[in-house]
Protein backbone atom coordinates (compact mmCIF):
# COMPACT_ATOMS: atom_id res chain seq x y z
CA UNK A 1 0.00 0.00 0.00
CA UNK A 2 1.72 3.40 -1.05
CA UNK A 3 0.97 6.73 0.74
CA UNK A 4 1.94 9.51 -1.06
CA UNK A 5 1.73 13.05 0.93
CA UNK A 6 2.50 16.62 -0.79
CA UNK A 7 3.24 19.50 1.53
CA UNK A 8 3.00 23.18 0.92
CA UNK A 9 5.12 25.65 2.65
CA UNK A 10 8.02 23.27 3.61
CA UNK A 11 11.24 25.44 2.32
CA UNK A 12 9.48 28.45 4.52
CA UNK A 13 9.10 25.97 7.53
CA UNK A 14 12.37 24.65 7.23
CA UNK A 15 14.12 28.41 6.96
CA UNK A 16 12.23 29.00 10.21
CA UNK A 17 12.99 25.76 11.95
CA UNK A 18 17.03 26.64 11.38
CA UNK A 19 16.88 29.98 13.22
CA UNK A 20 15.45 27.92 16.04
CA UNK A 21 17.80 26.94 18.75
CA UNK A 22 18.59 23.25 18.30
CA UNK A 23 16.56 22.28 21.62
CA UNK A 24 13.82 23.60 20.28
CA UNK A 25 14.07 22.55 16.69
CA UNK A 26 13.89 18.75 17.99
CA UNK A 27 11.03 19.23 20.42
CA UNK A 28 9.01 20.90 17.58
CA UNK A 29 9.93 18.02 15.41
CA UNK A 30 8.91 15.21 18.18
CA UNK A 31 5.86 16.91 18.62
CA UNK A 32 4.88 16.95 15.18
CA UNK A 33 6.00 13.66 14.66
CA UNK A 34 3.93 12.28 17.43
CA UNK A 35 0.59 13.86 16.02
CA UNK A 36 1.20 12.29 12.83
CA UNK A 37 1.86 8.93 14.22
CA UNK A 38 -1.67 9.45 16.76
CA UNK A 39 -3.43 9.92 13.59
CA UNK A 40 -1.97 7.47 11.73
CA UNK A 41 -2.49 4.90 14.58
CA UNK A 42 -6.11 6.02 15.04
CA UNK A 43 -6.72 5.26 11.71
CA UNK A 44 -5.03 1.88 11.31
CA UNK A 45 -7.29 0.97 14.31
CA UNK A 46 -10.48 2.31 12.84
CA UNK A 47 -9.45 0.59 9.38
CA UNK A 48 -11.86 -2.45 8.66
CA UNK A 49 -9.01 -4.09 6.34
CA UNK A 50 -7.98 -5.75 9.93
CA UNK A 51 -9.65 -9.06 10.32
CA UNK A 52 -9.17 -8.87 13.98
CA UNK A 53 -11.95 -11.05 16.03
CA UNK A 54 -10.98 -10.73 19.49
CA UNK A 55 -10.36 -6.83 19.33
CA UNK A 56 -6.34 -7.42 20.48
CA UNK A 57 -4.89 -6.68 17.77
CA UNK A 58 -6.44 -3.06 17.64
CA UNK A 59 -5.96 -2.52 21.13
CA UNK A 60 -1.56 -3.31 20.22
CA UNK A 61 -1.30 0.01 17.64
CA UNK A 62 0.00 2.02 19.64
CA UNK A 63 2.30 5.07 19.28
CA UNK A 64 5.77 4.96 21.78
CA UNK A 65 8.57 7.83 21.28
CA UNK A 66 11.81 6.90 21.82
CA UNK A 67 15.70 8.43 21.73
CA UNK A 68 17.55 7.61 18.26
CA UNK A 69 20.40 8.99 20.00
Amino acid sequence: MAVGIKLKGWKDTATMLKELPDKVQRNVIKQAMTKGAQMLAERARASTNIKDRSGNLRKSIQVRRRNAE
